[in-house]
């Protein structure tokens, strides 16, 4: 990287962090506020700054993705949500990030390549689309175009290479997780014995606050991300199991091995409960040197469902309610038809972003063979709801994004200390496909810490060879072999 590089992107840096932190003032009510507030917001802003000069960016992107898990319930915290907290910590990050870049600096130069553009380019279309329909000025709109869609993500898929190169760094992501997945499973033990007071955040206990009330729902409060969060805190923790080297370490990975997916189940979400079955046997069958795992993990699996409904209070009940309601598969048949229609009435550029709820009612007919209901509950398939409001060009390119990114990770050689984590995105990929075929899917910890990860995968594509010269691991594509050295 040449010095007017260097340059360049410290000033792209301080322009973000400029316009950051006039954003920040605007939406904090500065110049509405008192004395008191306006020293509080000083002092945020500079202790902001003060992360952005000094700590790692592994740990910023790594604390913003667990905070993501919060993300739509800041206002239960008493937490201001404009900006959101998730927001500012990845926001400090990206400044980070590109403050350290280049060769004198403690970070490899940015690599861009035709993926990344697209990218953008899928991006931009959906942000363009939220300005001619409208729906840009609304704060749901701009949370799930920034959030589910692709702006955080898309941008946490660019750095994430740059920020995560070490080992060091990676494990920090890794035990992040695996505290997320510890978390999650103590949450989800405390819901179903209704231990009230214990439960944090108190919102979760509180049925006006989310869906899925009853069920295990953690601070999402939506049974469907929870369990797939769970389900890739488990694949992180079976990583993290492989990779760390200390005893107590690893018996905390293998606690949320055990524990979490239990957590899963009790969420009794059937798509969840496919998503993580099909992204654990394909995974496994699919990987030479795990196919040999895959009878012991299906025995294991069998066994903890067993257990699970026996010591779980209401669990076998539950489970059976799900299995004999049909009201959600008629919603789902009720809405997809909905849509297919909607779509085969505008096909090219859709009704714009976020439009596909408030411009469904007309397209509704009655089905002889089941009731009429769903007219409430909107799209359950993230990749139908894309095609209405964006049409086939801006699902088009939301899929060849994917393709490029997420395919090309899992498709790429990739170096023996990279290999464990790209098995992982492999499970990460098919579950989060599988979900998006039955819920909107928008979950903001799960669609960050997916695109997070296959940057990790993807690397630097102008070093494809680099890692030929480091030293062997011994983790190779045999399986899983002893741990990586400290």
């Amino acid at each position: 990287m040449t010095a007017a590089d260097r340059r360049t992107l410290t000033i792209v840096a301080l322009v973000l962090g400029l316009g950051g932190a006039a954003y920040f003032l605007s939406a904090v009510g500065l110049t509405r506020t008192g004395l008191g507030s306006t020293a509080l917001t000083v002092v945020g802003l500079t202790t902001l700054a003060y992360l952005v000069k000094t700590v790692d960016p592994a740990w910023l992107v790594s604390g913003g993705i667990v905070l993501s898990m919060f993300a739509g319930h800041w206002d239960a915290l008493g937490v201001n949500t404009n900006p959101a907290p998730h927001r500012v910590v990845l926001f400090a990050a990206l400044i980070g990030v590109l403050l350290r870049v280049g060769p004198s600096r403690d970070r490899p130069p940015l690599h861009l390549t035709r993926a990344h553009f697209v990218l953008l380019a899928a991006f931009a279309y959906a942000a363009v689309s939220a300005v001619i329909s409208g729906t840009i000025g609304d704060r749901y709109s701009q949370s799930t175009l920034l959030d589910v869609f692709g702006g955080v993500p898309f941008a946490l898929f660019i750095v994430a290479p740059v920020v995560f190169v070490t080992r060091r760094q990676r494990m920090i992501l890794l035990g992040s997780l695996v505290g997320c997945g510890a978390y999650l499973c103590v949450t989800g033990v405390l819901e179903k014995l209704k231990l009230t007071a214990l439960v944090f955040p108190s919102y979760i206990m509180n049925p006006s606050v989310g869906v899925h009330f009853g069920r295990v729902r953690g601070p999402f409060v939506d049974a469907g991300a929870d369990g797939l969060a769970l389900f890739m805190c488990t694949v992180a923790a079976a990583v993290a199991f492989v990779a760390w080297t200390r005893t107590w370490h690893r018996m905390v990975a293998a606690g949320v091995l055990v524990l979490a997916p239990l957590g899963l189940l009790a969420t009794v979400t059937r798509g969840v409960w496919l998503a993580a079955i099909i992204g654990t046997v394909v995974t496994l069958a699919t990987t030479h040197g795990l196919r040999r795992y895959l009878p012991a993990v299906a025995a294991a699996g069998f066994m903890a469902v067993l257990v699970a409904f026996a010591l779980i209070p209401g669990l076998g009940r539950q489970a059976h309610d799900r299995q004999v309601d049909q009201t959600p598969v008629w919603e789902r048949q009720n809405t997809t038809a909905a849509g297919l229609r909607m779509a085969a009435d505008r096909p090219f550029i859709g009704f714009g972003w976020q439009r596909a709820y408030d411009r469904m009612e007309p397209y509704f007919r009655l089905d002889p063979n089941i009731p009429l209901v769903g007219g409430t509950a909107g799209l359950h398939d993230i990749y139908l709801q894309y095609l209405v409001e964006l049409g086939v060009v801006g699902l088009g390119l939301w899929l060849l994004a994917a393709l490029l990114t997420l395919g090309s990770a899992l498709a790429r050689r990739a170096p023996p200390e990279i290999w464990p984590w790209q098995v992982g995105l492999k499970a990460f990929t098919i579950a989060w496909l599988v979900v998006g075929l039955v819920s909107p899917a928008a979950f903001e910890f799960t669609t960050a810490l997916l695109w997070t990860w296959a940057g990790i995968a993807y690397g630097r594509r102008d070093e494809p060879v680099a890692w030929r010269a480091e030293p062997a691991s011994p983790i190779d594509r045999r399986g899983f072999g002893a741990p990586l050295p400290a």
